[in-house]
């Protein structure tokens, strides 16, 4: 599920800017900046992390930086099922209907936010519920993420 949704997003990843903030987050992607209010500084800094896909421009670099966060949220929204108590097949349907949503795969196929919200989510998701992490180990990364979310985006 995981690959079927890597190969998806990067297949139609946006080359250009379609509108909305994608030029401003193209831009972050190629210099170093703020966005605008509030900031967004992860998704600021991912998108700074990441110079290196190979792009014919800034506009799909960033996009290509977006659909990793996506891949990434599919990937840990299945694990967090599975702790939940889903089975590997429950899980990967659940994934597949997130990761090609309308909404998720267009919002993973161009500079936007809220593919990386979607991550912290699905980490917070599984952080709670997976019976490998308890006590101290549990709150700590509950406590990191769900921090980690409300600095990303207000609607955390």
């Amino acid at each position: 599920m995981t690959l079927a949704a890597l190969a998806a997003y990067l297949a139609t990843a946006s080359r250009f800017v379609l509108g909305g903030d994608a030029g401003e987050y193209a831009t972050l992607f190629t210099h170093a900046g703020v966005a605008h209010p509030p900031g967004y500084p992860l998704y600021a800094m991912w998108l700074r992390a990441f110079p290196w896909p190979a792009s014919a421009s800034p506009a799909w670099g960033a996009s290509i930086a977006t659909a990793l966060l996506g891949v990434a949220a599919v990937a840990v929204l299945a694990r967090a099922c599975v702790a939940w108590g889903a089975s590997e097949g429950a899980a990967g349907l659940a994934a597949a209907a997130f990761a090609f949503s309308p909404l998720a795969w267009r919002l993973a196929t161009e500079p936007e936010v809220f593919l990386g919200l979607a991550l912290l989510a699905a980490t917070l998701a599984w952080g709670v519920a997976t019976p490998r992490l308890a006590g101290a180990p549990r709150a700590a990364l509950v406590g990191a993420v769900a921090g980690l979310s409300v600095c990303h985006h207000h609607t955390m």
